[in-house]
């Protein structure tokens, strides 16, 4: 849960992003299969329901921060983190934050579990757990939640595998080829004894 001290370092991080003129995108959309069919219908149907609502005249700063927040979440999912932020960029006020935090965490709009495990099954097979983790925690995702989900990735020598494969494509095998394979899928975030294993697989004999 979202708390006051939470969400004062989420504001004091923000004045420093603020600087950098950076902004908080989505880079992936969930799958809707991801929830299961009928629980994916349950939320689109609620969430237009409360967009509905939210289409009066926006006369309070609590329905411009539900609005909004609702519009970003049909749009693509987003952390608590993401969330906050894109709020604050639009100036609105501490206490409305919070409020509209808890009231989407309660009806099951953000869930940072949930996020942390969709996007890394969405990018598991061309991103390795180094990568992954710090993608997570640049998002805000805690790091109990990103250990969890990590050690739910298993081995990714397949994967790799699949990304070699496609990369040497009628190309001639030498050791020049295969150390820039290796470096290129390091900085992947791939583990270096998964790559290893994966290059003397696809390179035997």
């Amino acid at each position: 849960m979202i708390d006051q001290n939470k969400l004062n370092l989420i504001l004091n991080q923000i004045k420093v992003e603020k600087r950098k003129e950076e902004s908080i995108s989505c880079d992936f959309f969930v799958p809707q299969k991801s929830f299961g069919t009928i629980q994916q219908k349950a939320w689109n149907q609620n969430l237009k329901k409360e967009k509905k609502v939210s289409k009066k005249t926006l006369n309070s700063e609590e329905e411009i921060a539900m609005q909004s927040s609702l519009n970003m979440l049909s749009a693509c999912a987003k952390t608590e983190y993401m969330l906050t932020t894109a709020l604050v960029k639009k100036g609105i006020s501490k206490e409305v934050i919070f409020q509209t935090i808890e009231k989407l965490k309660k009806w099951n709009y953000i869930n940072d579990v949930q996020f942390a495990i969709d996007y890394a099954n969405s990018v598991k097979s061309v991103k390795g757990k180094k990568v992954i983790m710090q993608n997570l925690s640049q998002k805000g995702i805690c790091d109990n939640v990103i250990s969890s989900v990590i050690s739910q990735i298993g081995s990714q020598t397949e994967a790799i595998k699949d990304l070699i494969e496609k990369t040497v494509k009628e190309k001639e095998i030498n050791y020049e080829l295969k150390a820039k394979i290796f470096r290129s899928l390091a900085s992947k975030g791939f583990e270096f004894d998964e790559i290893s294993s994966a290059i003397s697989a696809v390179f035997r004999g």
